[in-house]
């Protein structure tokens, strides 16, 4: 994720993909972060942070749904076609 410059000590992301009984796939995309600035990071966490990795998460699954779909490489930034 180039670009993405926010004051972590540390970040974890784990993806899970597995068959779903409908014949679909299940993904679980967790993430673990742990912020600079003892409380005044956790709560830039809770305010901002949270905020924004919720719509990575987002622009990642939709990413991944898309090359699923078509088979198109999904690059920079999460859109189809871009290196």
């Amino acid at each position: 994720m180039s670009g993405f410059s926010l004051p972590m000590l540390k970040l974890e992301a784990e993806f899970t993909i597995a068959p779903a009984a409908d014949g679909l796939t299940e993904t679980t995309f967790l993430i673990a972060y742990r912020m600079k600035y003892g409380l005044l990071g956790r709560l830039m966490g809770a305010v901002a942070v949270r905020r924004q990795l919720r719509q990575l998460t987002g622009k990642v699954l939709a990413g991944l749904n898309h090359h699923a779909a078509t088979g198109e490489i999904v690059g920079k930034d999460f859109v189809a076609g871009a290196s």
